[in-house]
């Protein structure tokens, strides 16, 4: 990747002798900027008067000469350290474009949701954190041990107005926690500190998931390169903009944390065992006195019994729940879809009657084998998304199969959680979860595909649904 190049160095030495070093900087960063002159970043230098540090540096500089003349096209690390090292205090201020700030000497980057997985984000995102960096290879060793002691960490600020984007049709807010995890993981491999935040502020937070996901995230540093889960991400790790290769389960504890401190904020804290640290024992409950189930199922229905001809999603059969479900679960709740038209999105309207049929014939089917246990569908105007979190947090057994909402909840329940193998085109990352978290099973159940529904009638569908289970 040619990283973005520099229109202007002040240049701020008083010594003539250096001259030739500051113009030949500049000139190598000129010429660059005339072959690319878009998202271009200004170093400015701040004015010292130490001089010696200033000889010392055009010395190590004029070492460098043929480095920088095989370099001067773009941004080398030999050129930024030169730059950097001339000044006392050095930082890369970007362009009007990315609305870029310099407070208390610290870069900050004012983005919003395009710089976001979808839509070719990712790919803007890492470009231009390569030029916050100045440098376009994350893995590299001298960038792996730089301390950053010679400039300020670059803050990456992200804002979006969470209620307006998440209207959007056939744009899920298991996509938006999606986008905004590879949002995180590629600015903590850049070792980037990182800020989020809705532009509507927390007036959402009842209604929407992502208000919950804001704060600030400081970056790994030499002491602890990869404070999370598993092993430290690749850059391509990082900044696939591939579907099928995000590894988003590199950052599982910082999911889990997540969601357990929405779901106690929301619903309190049960037991010793559904705390958070960050949540006083005695908090009240944003919602208070909801009743919790033993078991929770996250049941997908709308978007797929019908409409979309695809072959990554669908349902599995309800005698695979059984296979798992504990004989001694007294309560057992339901998630889906509203049966009420006017609280779904457009594009599930058409489906409603398929569903409602199908989570009915769910519960028939539960109530046949668990004939003691209170079996209940949540789905009421009471039922918002944040609190399917908190109950798929707080159950004992959590289930999701092909769902980028389902899954997250299950990453951070407190109980058990069982997850359906996920696929090329839902959930690939998830797959790497069980070895990390002991709590966490993956169902490798045989799927009828939405696809697969769009030739059948919904006797046909119900059949399969309710047909026994081969054993694996």
């Amino acid at each position: 990747v040619t990283l973005p190049k520099a229109t202007n160095i002040e240049e701020t030495t008083k010594n003539p002798s250096d001259q030739d070093t500051i113009e030949r900087i500049k000139a190598a960063i000129s010429k660059g900027a005339r072959t690319n002159s878009a998202n271009v970043p200004t170093v400015v230098e701040k004015k010292t008067t130490n001089d010696d540090l200033i000889q010392q540096e055009v010395t190590e500089t004029k070492n460098t000469n043929a480095t920088l003349q095989e370099n001067e096209n773009r941004w080398s690390r030999q050129m930024w350290q030169s730059i950097s090292r001339v000044s006392t205090r050095s930082v890369v201020q970007v362009d009007d474009l990315h609305n870029g700030e310099i407070i208390d000497g610290q870069l900050v980057v004012n983005v919003d949701q395009t710089y976001m997985y979808w839509d070719n984000g990712q790919q803007k995102l890492c470009e231009l954190l390569q030029n916050m960096t100045l440098t376009d290879n994350w893995d590299a060793p001298d960038f792996l041990k730089e301390t950053r002691d010679t400039l300020e960490r670059p803050l990456l600020n992200l804002t979006m107005n969470c209620t307006a984007e998440t209207k959007k049709e056939g744009f899920g807010q298991g996509n938006w926690v999606t986008a905004f995890y590879m949002t995180r993981l590629a600015v903590a491999k850049a070792r980037v500190d990182f800020q989020f935040q809705c532009s509507d502020g927390t007036d959402s937070k009842m209604k929407l998931l992502l208000p919950w996901f804001g704060g600030h995230f400081y970056a790994p540093n030499v002491s602890h390169p990869w404070p999370y889960s598993g092993t430290i991400p690749t850059q391509n790790n990082a900044c696939t903009t591939k579907y099928p290769m995000i590894r988003i389960d590199k950052l599982a504890d910082q999911i889990k944390d997540t969601v357990r401190k929405m779901a106690v904020t929301l619903v309190g804290s049960r037991d010793e065992t559904r705390v958070h640290p960050q949540v006083p024992r005695d908090q009240t409950p944003l919602t208070p006195n909801v009743e919790l189930d033993d078991v929770v199922i996250h049941f997908r229905c709308g978007d797929v019994m019908g409409g979309a001809r695809r072959g990554d999603f669908g349902m599995i059969k309800f005698t695979e729940y059984e296979r798992w479900i504990s004989p001694d679960a007294n309560s057992i709740g339901i998630l889906t879809q509203p049966f009420d038209p006017s609280r779904n999105r457009r594009l599930d309207i058409g489906r409603i009657h398929n569903c409602r049929n199908a989570t009915h014939t769910l519960v028939e089917t539960l109530q046949k084998t668990y004939s003691d246990a209170k079996i209940t569908i949540h789905n009421g105007p009471n039922e918002t998304l944040p609190l399917a979190f908190a109950r798929l947090v707080s159950a004992n057994q959590s289930f999701t199969t092909l769902s980028s909402f389902g899954i997250f909840p299950v990453i951070g329940t407190y109980g058990q959680g069982y997850f359906q193998r996920g696929n090329r085109g839902v959930n690939p990352f998830a797959n790497y979860l069980p070895p990390m978290m002991t709590n966490l099973h993956m169902m490798t159940a045989e799927v009828l595909t939405t696809g697969a529904m769009t030739r059948m009638n919904l006797s046909s569908i119900l059949t399969w649904l309710t047909s026994p289970t081969e054993q694996q």
